[in-house]
């Protein structure tokens, strides 16, 4: 399990093999991706995207708007997702 920044060449082809086993907001996460990349974090299994979030800096703050995982990914990981970001 590799839990870090996105995989930035690949972000879009992990996003549309994600959408195939959950709905997701395929627009909100690309914009926010290319708006500051940095603030976006994944966790892959074996190459494969499982969870992922994006966010927004502001002046004082950070918005979380997407955090998306399947339904097999344990809470310790989508836990470490989070901490990772922070």
């Amino acid at each position: 399990m590799f839990v870090g920044w996105i995989r930035q060449n690949q972000f879009k082809d992990d996003l549309e093999a994600f959408q195939k086993t959950q709905i997701i907001d395929v627009n909100s996460i690309l914009r926010t991706f290319e708006s500051n990349s940095d603030l976006s974090y994944g966790v892959y299994d074996n190459h494969t995207l499982v969870c992922f979030l994006t966010a927004y800096e502001f002046d004082n703050s950070i918005f979380i708007n997407n955090f998306y995982y399947l339904e097999s990914v344990e809470m310790s990981i989508k836990k470490k997702g989070i901490t990772t970001f922070f």
